[in-house]
C-alpha cells in the first residue's frame, strides 16, 4: 500500500504544512500537484494505492479526499489541525505505516477507508510503527500518534467531525 498525499490547487501554507503532517504519519511524502489533475494523480495509483487531496476552507485544511484506482471516493471532515512544527515534543520519523488501535466503529472506520492495519492493544504493536489513537471528544475524534517502545502519546494532530464512504 501506498499513498500519494497532495493538496487543492494553489493551496496555502497551512494547508501545505498539513498535507507534509499527514504524509510523516503515513511514512511517506507529499507531491507537489502543479498543475496535474485528479485523473492524471489517479493513473500514479497502483491498485492498492490510494490518493489523499487535503482541501482547504478560508484557508485552513477542511478536509482529506481519499481516492482509490477504481475511482471510489471517501471524505474526512476535519474540524481542527494542529502542525507538528507545534508539538512541544515531537515524534521521529518510522518507515513502517502506522497501525490503528481498534478501540470503537471510528478507529475501525478509519483504517478501512485508508486500508491500514488494526490492533486490539499497544503489545501488539510493531515496534518499528507508530499507532494511531483515536479520543473521543464531544463526538469529535481527535487522531493522536503512541510510540510503542516509549508508550509516549503526540498529539493531537487534528480533529475529524465525519467520514463518509
Amino acid at each position: 500500500m501506498k499513498y500519494i498525499i497532495t493538496t487543492s490547487r494553489k493551496p496555502p501554507t497551512k494547508v501545505r504544512s498539513f498535507a507534509k503532517d499527514l504524509a510523516f504519519i503515513l511514512s511517506t511524502k507529499p507531491l507537489t500537484r502543479g498543475k496535474l489533475s485528479i485523473e492524471e494523480l489517479i493513473k500514479k495509483l497502483g491498485d492498492e494505492d490510494k490518493l489523499l487531496i487535503v482541501d482547504c476552507k478560508k484557508g485552513n485544511p477542511s478536509r482529506i479526499r481519499v481516492m482509490d484506482k477504481k475511482g471510489k471516493i471517501s471524505q474526512i471532515l476535519l474540524k481542527g489541525v494542529k502542525h507538528i512544527r507545534e508539538l512541544k515534543e515531537k515524534p521521529i520519523f518510522k518507515k513502517n505505516l502506522p497501525l490503528v488501535l481498534a478501540e470503537n466503529e471510528f478507529s475501525e472506520k478509519f483504517s478501512k477507508i485508508l486500508g491500514l492495519n488494526t490492533i486490539k492493544s499497544i503489545d501488539e504493536a510493531n515496534p518499528n510503527c507508530y499507532i494511531v489513537k483515536f479520543i473521543n471528544e464531544n463526538n469529535l475524534f481527535s487522531l493522536y500518534l503512541i510510540d510503542p517502545i516509549s508508550r509516549k502519546m503526540f498529539g493531537k494532530f487534528f480533529t475529524i467531525r465525519k467520514i463518509i464512504e
